[in-house]
């Protein structure tokens, strides 16, 4: 275990010590989920663009399902059970990792709920929408936020490992709910129908206008940043 944290430490500092103004100001953007209001604005309208209104609520109810059980499984179960420490509260690190506008974060670190959220969510409608595209654009969404926190000096990159994996276990867990509740919803008898049934509920352009507005926020990260720094 000893061997385990040290290596995880050393990959921190590794990580952590390449910092730019202008990257500086990339990541502490991206690693603010108010950025992404707009993304999510756009998830929750394809979740609604239903015509069966019970369809409507499974969905709203499975993501906030999702967004619940990421948040406090990750804060409540893990942060205040295991307690390790942040690398900024740590005494070890505190001096030697690299902040962003000062931002030291919690007391707790271990699991990132960042990474828990993104995975999570990235698991989920990945799976609903079956759309190859899309996912690959979650995917690397959840692994460049997931990223900012380390470069930000908040998390060690095993938090984040481990919030991806939960995310990865709560983003399935949910599906399979979800898929319990639309199989009783429809009627449907066969299991072998009910990933092209669920599918087939999302509209395709819906779900590029999601990707497009994810590249749009990453496109003006980028802007504004580069206008902070002059």
């Amino acid at each position: 275990m000893d061997n385990l944290i040290a290596i995880d430490s050393s990959l921190l500092i590794l990580i952590n010590h390449y910092h730019t103004a202008f990257w500086d100001e990339v990541f502490w953007l991206i690693t603010s989920m108010k950025i992404w209001i707009p993304m999510y604005a756009m998830i929750l309208y394809v979740l609604i663009k239903q015509r069966n209104g019970r369809i409507i609520i499974l969905n709203i109810f499975a993501v906030a399902l999702l967004i619940l059980l990421c948040d406090q499984i990750s804060t409540q179960v893990f942060k205040y059970g295991f307690e390790r420490l942040r690398p900024t509260h740590n005494p070890d690190l505190e001096n030697i990792v690299i902040l962003v506008h000062n931002y030291t974060g919690g007391k707790y670190g271990f699991v990132s709920s960042h990474a828990t959220n993104t995975m999570g969510i990235t698991v989920l409608l990945g799976l609903l929408f079956r759309n190859k595209p899309f996912t690959i654009f979650m995917i690397l969404w959840s692994l460049i936020v997931s990223y900012s926190r380390i470069y930000c000096g908040v998390h060690f990159p095993g938090d984040i490992i481990g919030g991806m994996i939960l995310g990865i276990i709560i983003g399935v867990f949910i599906y399979n709910i979800y898929k319990y509740i639309f199989k009783k919803i429809i009627n449907i008898r066969y299991s072998n129908d009910i990933r092209k049934e669920i599918k087939n509920n999302f509209y395709i352009n819906n779900i590029n206008n999601i990707i497009f507005v994810g590249v749009l926020t990453f496109v003006f990260i980028l802007l504004a940043s580069s206008i902070f720094i002059k």
